[in-house]
């Protein structure tokens, strides 16, 4: 629920710490400052890694996944409210509120990175699911039914594998 703007340095150090106890775990220390063993360890085993997940990486997607899982229940408690934060989101010049504005940062930064099937806002407060997975290609495939930050943290994976890794 924290937005990235404000969980980068947190993520940044989380991602540093994991690191560099992995290298130490291993004994490997000489490889503390090497950032292509770095990126493949922080990918998921499904995208070839070590699975040292990137607080950084998938902070969009734990950001925008917060506000589709709250956004329904907010409107079974408050509708009024989810109201008027939904027409701050969809507003065609942009969001009013800070956070409602990294909220639609975050949602076109991961359509950027491949998301499909991403709701509107409209639909998130409806309370729409994240698609299912018909024929999971293996046993390592990201478990889609868990919600939408495991759905569309898998774009942002895939993303950095085929972008910036490979």
């Amino acid at each position: 629920v924290v937005p990235p703007s404000l969980s980068a340095t947190y993520a940044k150090q989380h991602d540093d710490c994991i690191w560099d106890c992995f290298c130490k775990l291993l004994g490997a220390e000489e490889h503390v400052s090497d950032n292509l063993a770095r990126s493949v360890a922080s990918l998921p085993a499904s995208c070839g890694g070590l699975g040292l997940r990137s607080a950084g990486r998938t902070a969009q997607a734990a950001y925008w996944s917060s506000w589709v899982d709250a956004l329904p229940v907010l409107a079974s408690k408050f509708p009024a409210l989810a109201a008027q934060i939904v027409n701050d989101l969809a507003r065609d010049d942009g969001p009013r509120l800070s956070c409602t504005r990294e909220a639609v940062q975050a949602r076109e930064a991961l359509i950027a990175n491949g998301a499909t099937e991403v709701p509107s806002w409209h639909e998130a407060v409806a309370g729409v699911e994240p698609p299912q997975q018909e024929n999971p290609s293996s046993d390592d495939d990201p478990p889609f039914d868990r919600g939408w930050q495991c759905y569309v943290s898998s774009f942002c994976e895939t993303f950095f594998t085929e972008r910036v890794v490979y």
